[in-house]
Formats: structure tokens, sequence, C-alpha cells
């Protein structure tokens, strides 16, 4: 079962971008990941956003209108503004977020992003 992804109006999308509203549960380390029940949460991308090439949206993430997310992974209900930008200004992002070397911006579960 899914609880859904609700698309806004006029979203951009790049090369290798991937939603969903469920991933394998690993709460469990004494449990093999893949007989752990699902986590599902909706997944909220709003009007006019741009996701750019290689985010990845997973469960219960809310991204507000026009926000642009950029080779990045927002874990389980993270929470974008209207606005934000993610993964455009690296610089910006290492004082806010863990950021690869490879320029990957990864916002931890849970995280509310302030503009």
């Amino acid at each position: 079962m899914h609880e859904g992804i609700d698309i806004g109006d006029d979203i951009q999308t790049g090369p290798y971008v991937y939603i969903t509203d469920q991933n394998h549960s690993y709460a469990d380390p004494d449990q093999p990941v893949g007989t752990q029940w699902p986590v599902e949460a909706p997944v909220r991308i709003g009007s006019g956003s741009w996701l750019r090439a290689n985010a990845v949206v997973l469960p219960g993430a809310d991204i507000g209108r026009h926000a642009v997310v950029r080779n990045a992974i927002l874990d389980k209900n993270v929470m974008v503004p209207e606005g934000a930008e993610i993964g455009v200004d690296l610089e910006r992002d290492r004082k806010r977020f863990t950021v690869s070397d490879g320029g990957i911006v990864v916002i931890g579960k849970g995280q509310r992003i302030e503009v």
C-alpha cells in the first residue's frame, strides 16, 4: 500500500530524480531489512518547484512551492520551505548540511530547513 505523491503544477524534473512514498524499514538491526515492514508517508512537491539532476525524495518529504533541489537526498519527513534552494550553493549548504566529497547534499531525517 502506498500513501501517495502529490505533485503540484508546473514541476520540472531533471535526470536521475527518484521520488518514493514507501521505503524499507531498518529499525531493527537484528532483522533483515527485507523482512521489516515498509515505512510509508505521503510526499508533497509544491507547484513551480524544480527537482534538478540527482534529487532523491524519500517518504514524508514536503517540498514547498518554487523550491529547487539538486544533487540532494531528502531523508524521511524533511520539510523544505517555499523558495528554498538545496544543492545549488554548496558553500552555503556545507554550513547547514552534510555534503559529500562528490557534492551530494544530505538532509537528515525530520530536518526542517530554514530559508
